[in-house]
């Protein structure tokens, strides 16, 4: 299960996202997505631009709205890297 603190180092090992104390954001370039547990499935909520992290709950914001999440809900975040997956793509062929 996640709790507070693992959240926190979980986000605040990654490059792609910029830490102002307990708030994480996306850089630009890079997308967030939470991914909530749900019976015996997993909710992923997509385009999250900044996840808040309070005592005993998380703040969740997204294009489309604002969750508000116990931690025990959370089974993880993914964090994508849209340059670094562009450049993964390339086939290595340039155009002319």
């Amino acid at each position: 299960m996640l709790n507070r603190e693992l959240l926190s180092e979980m986000l605040s090992s990654r490059s792609e996202l910029r830490a102002d104390g307990v708030v994480f954001h996306a850089t630009e370039g890079a997308e967030m997505e939470v991914l909530a547990g749900a019976g015996h499935g997993v909710i992923p909520i997509t385009r999250v631009s900044r996840i808040e992290l309070h005592d005993r709950f998380l703040t969740v914001t997204s294009d489309e709205a604002t969750l508000l999440l116990p931690f025990t809900a959370v089974v993880g975040v993914k964090v994508t890297d849209r340059r670094e997956a562009a450049k993964a793509k390339r086939t290595g062929f340039g155009a002319r």
